[in-house]
């Protein structure tokens, strides 16, 4: 499959978001991968859900301390996911199918993930900063099996909408349902504090003395 690079502002800026962000898409997991490492970034993690026996393995809560928490918008219990060999919705009962929005919650500000989608489809990939506002879609339509997304713009929180495939009153049409697995993100890269700077400029200001003074 040809690698789809979408440079995004015409996809970042949606109606109703409040900042607009602009966004780098991937269909292709090692392109994506080539382009993290290139950046300046803090610290990646590695999710395989179909893992039973490895430490990536959630309890029915899906939150994975200090990664990143899943939950499903418009469920019972928002607080739980859907987990075999995958992560995904545990239905919402007051839409067609009973199909729930993905949401992951982020312990710390990113600028890059990506997942592989194992059925299903998304309509949009929604990016929230950490004040709750939102950067806008990161796209808007996508059945690739592999969605890598890098932002300009630091997010703490997603919305994986599902894709609608007829009228919401049909139920033979509805909501798609959308499992993924293999979930990455990586970290912004955490700004040095204002006291090692000022520290570094003044170690720089006494070396230049020294060398006006030699």
């Amino acid at each position: 499959m040809k690698t789809i690079l979408i440079s995004s502002l015409a996809l970042a800026i949606t109606a109703g978001a409040a900042t607009a962000a602009s966004f780098t898409l991937y269909n292709d997991r090692s392109t994506y991968e080539t382009a993290v490492s290139a950046m300046v970034t803090g610290p990646t993690f590695f999710l395989d859900f179909n893992d039973p026996n490895g430490d990536n393995y959630p309890g029915v809560d899906g939150d994975f301390p200090d990664q990143v928490n899943f939950n499903t918008i418009g469920a019972t219990n928002p607080a739980l996911v859907n987990i075999n060999n995958y992560i995904g919705d545990t239905g919402d009962p007051s839409t067609v199918n009973n199909v729930g929005i993905l949401e992951g919650v982020l312990y710390r500000d990113t600028i890059a993930m990506g997942f592989k989608i194992l059925s299903g489809s998304i309509e949009g990939a929604e990016l929230y900063d950490s004040s709750g506002t939102s950067l806008g879609q990161a796209l808007q339509f996508t059945s690739f099996d592999f969605i890598g997304i890098i932002s300009d713009t630091a997010f703490t929180r997603f919305n994986l909408l599902p894709n609608i495939f007829g009228p919401s009153t049909s139920v033979a049409g509805g909501y798609d349902r959308v499992f993924i697995d293999d979930f990455t993100a990586t970290a912004s890269p955490v700004p040095l504090p204002a006291s090692v700077l000022l520290l570094g400029a003044a170690v720089g200001g006494l070396g230049f003395v020294r060398r006006r003074q030699s």
